[in-house]
């Protein structure tokens, strides 16, 4: 996302590059709802995409939308090193076995 697109103090559409053809695009809503998948690579180990990085949250909150709870990322056990891991019951890579 490059940028969000505000009209009389409210979201009405995003300009964005295409990431295949490298063409800048915009798209005009109702309403807008950004999911991008949060901000956990601003941590050294992520199993997040290699774009999820908070820039989208950190434009909309530029131009005015609330930001609640900026501490909660979740983090996947699997990006733990294994030497520091603790055996949760739920996630088989990390199970110890008996």
């Amino acid at each position: 996302m490059l940028d969000l697109v505000i009209v009389d103090g409210r979201a009405r559409g995003i300009i964005v590059r295409n990431l295949v053809t490298g063409a800048i695009e915009r798209y005009a809503a109702h309403a807008v709802v950004i999911a991008t998948g949060g901000y956990a690579n601003v941590f050294f180990l992520s199993t997040n995409a290699m774009a999820s990085n908070g820039s989208a949250a950190w434009q909309c909150y530029k131009k005015g939308a609330y930001f609640a709870n900026p501490c909660m990322a979740q983090i996947h056990p699997t990006c733990i090193p294994r030497s520091r891991r603790v055996p949760v019951e739920t996630d088989a890579d990390v199970r110890v076995a008996p």
